[in-house]
């Protein structure tokens, strides 16, 4: 139970520290990138380290929407102003770390619309069919060494790189599944073949993905695949080859998720209940902190076990409700009653419990 006197140096300290925070990407390996250059030549050429910028824009806005090149010359004439640090990697070329919050800001100013670090992970199935008839599912590289039941080299790397490499120019985290014996009791081959997406679902849970990106791909028809994104409610359906279906998967993506200072923020009450200590208040507010959907944020309410909140956050309330959901700290509390006079609907509120 929270006393009263508790209470008092809650608030006093959090508004201190300055409770109503303004949440801008904290994912440092989004602000990184990778360039095929020379360190000497970054230092001094001012069209690389531009380039270096325009790679960032990419991954913090949508290309259908925003010219990258064109806003890296009219906003960012400076380029090494936003180059924190550099370093060689191990295949020859050199990352480079940003000022992610000083572009985003000055992007955000300038009037682009950014998605940020709202990125939830995306599993993916492919259901491989080679020309000779062979069937595989495209496993990790952790499930081919570990559970794959070949023990030859793994024919399907190339593909599974290829996508990596594109979601990682994107900004986005995918994942194959290891299909180790409990996935392999869930779901098989013939499964993703006929887009079973239940028990696609089932096997992303264990690795906390929300959404499913799946094909049923012939090896000698690699620049026409049918996919299906299984992206929260919505099943999209479209035809690209692999780089051009991860790119299409990013645009819907940032078109959900992106935020800009133009679009009024909404309002939510955000409920907590199972609150029995000072400690459990500060793992609620470092998740509040997390989520740059969350704009901003003040205790309206507390009692002897919960607490209520408000929220102004940006986007989606589903797309709000499935970041809550991804959070390991809390889960849906569906026998707490809120009834405060100020609220018209349902819909006005959420309501979670802290998990210990």
């Amino acid at each position: 139970m929270i006393s009263k006197k508790s209470i008092s140096l809650l608030i006093a300290s959090l508004f201190f520290l300055g409770f109503h925070f303004f949440s801008l990407a904290q994912q440092s390996d989004l602000f990184e990138i990778e360039i095929d250059a020379d360190m000497r030549d970054l230092r001094t050429n001012t069209r690389i380290q531009k380039q270096v910028i325009e790679k960032l824009i990419v991954r913090l806005t949508n290309p259908e929407k925003s010219d990258a090149k064109k806003i890296t010359e009219q906003f960012f004439p400076e380029p090494a102003k936003y180059i924190k640090q550099f370093r060689p990697t191990d295949n020859g070329n050199v990352l480079v770390s940003l000022d992610g919050d000083s572009i985003q800001e000055l992007l955000i100013e300038s009037g682009e619309s950014l998605w940020r670090i709202d990125r939830p992970k995306i599993m993916i199935f492919l259901a491989i069919e080679s020309a000779m008839g062979e069937r595989e599912i495209v496993v990790s590289n952790y499930g081919h060494r570990v559970f794959s039941y070949s023990t030859g080299i793994d024919k399907n790397q190339s593909i599974r790189d290829q996508i990596k490499s594109v979601a990682k120019e994107r900004g986005i985290s995918v994942v194959f599944p290891d299909m180790n014996e409990d996935e392999r009791e869930i779901i098989n081959y013939s499964d993703i073949w006929a887009g079973f997406i239940d028990r696609m679902l089932e096997v992303s849970e264990r690795y906390n993905a929300s959404n499913v990106l799946t094909a049923k791909v012939r090896k000698d028809e690699l620049s026409d695949i049918e996919w299906i994104f299984f992206f929260g409610r919505e099943a999209i359906s479209f035809s690209a080859d692999l780089n051009d279906a991860i790119h299409y998967v990013a645009n819907e993506m940032a078109e959900r998720y992106e935020y800009s200072g133009r679009i009024p923020l909404k309002n939510i009450v955000l409920n907590i209940t199972k609150i029995d200590s000072i400690d459990d208040l500060a793992v609620i507010d470092l998740m509040l902190k997390s989520s740059s959907m969350i704009s901003d944020y003040s205790i309206n309410k507390v009692s002897e076990d919960n607490v209520s909140y408000s929220l102004k956050y940006n986007g989606l309330k589903e797309d709000l409700e499935s970041t809550l959901n991804q959070n390991k700290s809390i889960e849906i509390d569906n026998d707490f009653v809120y009834s405060e006079m100020y609220i018209k609907n349902p819909s006005d509120y959420l309501n979670y419990k802290l998990l210990k």
